[in-house]
């Protein structure tokens, strides 16, 4: 059977000099279902998710004069496609690098661990790419300029997908929810949500990069085109209305067309992908809203059959006694009971 793609978070050690501190999300070695960080005011709730975070590539850690006194290094277990692995990054001066070996915590290291820097995110050899590899992300390019499409783009990294699982304080403090104060990361995050359901435009982005290519080809070749016709110009004057001599210049219209026609034609399929892309995004909030409608009818039609439930009893207890005094009538109607006179004056 294959392992079953993802990351999951088994256990975070805070490693110090005298002891260590442990949080555990596993029950019976396997990760719960469901995990609750409870907590008095300033204990260390938020802590936990921050150094998970930076386990996981984040780029700072807490900096509270307790951590700072008492931890050495962080060291986070994880599933990563089903087998256990641990990162460990030193605490401090927030480390570039992060060690990564198979294994859990508890068990004996076999070998080294492999070295993975944190900048920049989009190396190959990156902790960002490792994760991403086992998240099936790995080689998603974003574009700086999501309505040009030739702009420059940027390779996804582990940290932009921590934006839609993480969300700190300050974030839904200050009203920026969805970065709406940041006009670069609001466009970024709305890409990284395309990754993640599946439909970014993948097409697109290397047209653009294409288009860019065929383009610096095209400035190189015009400038080649200037500088030989000047040379000719140059050199013979009154050569260039001979015949072999304008064969050449000719030559570089040619090319020149044929690469204008290229890029029309990569404008075209980009444009074409765009709008598939759009397409794709207005069915998903469509099927998104008759779910959530479906979802709030199961729920009216759910109440109502709770509501009515206990009146079903009643129902077939009232029904039985309707029962019996239909048949008491039936019975009783027929006979007419009179009392006799005489016993009246013999009573009396």
């Amino acid at each position: 059977m294959e392992p079953l793609p993802g990351i999951r978070i088994r256990r975070l050690r805070l490693a110090g000099i005298d002891r260590s501190y442990d949080v555990d999300f596993t029950i019976e070695q396997q990760v719960r279902s469901l995990s609750v960080i409870a907590g008095a005011f300033s204990s260390g709730k938020t802590a936990v998710l921050e150094f998970i975070a930076y386990g996981l590539g984040a780029k700072r850690h807490p900096r509270h004069q307790e951590v700072l006194r008492r931890v050495r290094s962080c060291l986070l277990e994880v599933e990563l496609s089903g087998e256990p692995h641990v990162i460990e990054r030193s605490v401090g001066e927030p480390s570039k690098v992060a060690f990564v070996r198979r294994g859990t915590l508890d068990s004996r290291p076999a070998s080294k661990g492999e070295s993975r820097p944190i900048d920049p995110a989009g190396a190959s050899e990156s902790l960002s790419a490792l994760l991403l590899g086992h998240c099936k992300l790995e080689g998603v390019q974003l574009r700086e300029a999501p309505t040009s499409r030739e702009s420059r783009t940027v390779p996804l990294s582990f940290r932009d997908l921590m934006w839609l699982a993480f969300l700190p304080n300050e974030r839904v403090a200050d009203k920026n929810f969805l970065f709406e104060n940041d006009y670069m990361r609001k466009h970024k995050l709305r890409q990284v949500v395309d990754v993640v359901f599946g439909v970014h435009d993948d097409r697109a982005v290397e047209l653009g990069q294409r288009i860019r290519e065929l383009g610096g080809r095209l400035t190189q070749a015009r400038s080649e085109l200037a500088a030989a016709r000047s040379f000719v110009q140059e050199q013979a004057p009154t050569a260039v209305t001979h015949g072999e001599a304008v064969s050449s210049p000719l030559t570089y219209e040619q090319e020149l067309a044929d690469i204008t026609s290229q890029l029309e034609a990569l404008d075209q399929a980009a444009q074409a992908g765009t709008a598939f892309a759009a397409q794709l995004r207005r069915e998903h909030q469509q099927a998104a809203r008759d779910s959530r409608r479906a979802a709030s009818v199961l729920r009216d039609c759910e109440t109502q059959i709770a509501r009515l439930m206990p009146l079903r009893a009643q129902y077939a207890d009232d029904l039985l006694k309707l029962g019996m005094l239909g048949e008491a009538q039936q019975l009783f109607d027929p006979l007419s009971v009179t009392t006799c006179p005489m016993v009246s004056r013999q009573v009396v």
